[in-house]
């Protein structure tokens, strides 16, 4: 039985990226800033998904395009999700 995406606990990289709708380098980029919100398991990084799902909420995503944007409605629980510039320290 597979577990819907929107209902797992932790996420793979893959998983993350699919779901939030944003580039592999920048769920990569974010993890790496915020060790808080992943663990490391072997040779895999796994995602807190509902941690992670609050910190974009808090600080958004930056530029969103209108595809990513229907992913995050369409995928989250949070239909009043803020995008505000988020620098990822780049």
């Amino acid at each position: 039985m597979k577990v819907p995406i929107n209902q797992k606990y932790m996420l793979t990289i893959t998983e993350a990226y699919e779901y939030f709708g944003i580039g592999r380098k920048i769920v990569r980029r974010f993890v790496a800033e915020h060790p808080e919100l992943a663990i490391h398991n072997g040779n895999r990084w796994l995602i807190f998904r509902e941690e992670m799902e609050n910190h974009l909420k808090h600080y958004g995503l930056g530029k969103i395009d209108e595809r990513n944007q229907q992913n995050l409605d369409r995928n989250s629980d949070y239909q009043d999700f803020q995008y505000d510039d988020f620098d990822f320290g780049s």
